[in-house]
């Protein structure tokens, strides 16, 4: 099985995860193997290297533009907007349901 095929593993998984350790694990897992194809440290090690309380993964071109963040909300508030002074959008309002 190629890197590729592994990555879409990886997707397909993530989106049937039932928990948070979980997600995790395959976010982190997706994480390791595009780390790989491009020769680049991941997004969490690269910028984010004190963040211990959940997963950073990188989304769109690995250049820390966008990342999507798990761990519990006043934590990831408090590191991301008090001390990195970043801008977060919680994703349960930026959800759209089919329903």
């Amino acid at each position: 099985e190629g890197f590729v095929d592994k990555a879409n593993s990886c997707s397909i998984h993530l989106s049937k995860a039932e928990n948070l350790f979980e997600f995790e694990s395959y976010l982190q897992e997706h994480e390791s193997i595009i780390r790989i194809l491009i020769g680049e440290e991941t997004i969490q090690n690269r910028l984010f290297p004190d963040y211990r309380f959940g997963t950073v993964k990188s989304l769109g071109a690995w250049g820390g533009d966008f990342v999507l963040v798990t761990g519990a909300p006043q934590r990831v508030l408090d590191y991301f907007m008090k001390e990195k002074k970043l801008l977060v959008l919680p994703l349960h309002p930026l959800m759209v349901s089919s329903h």
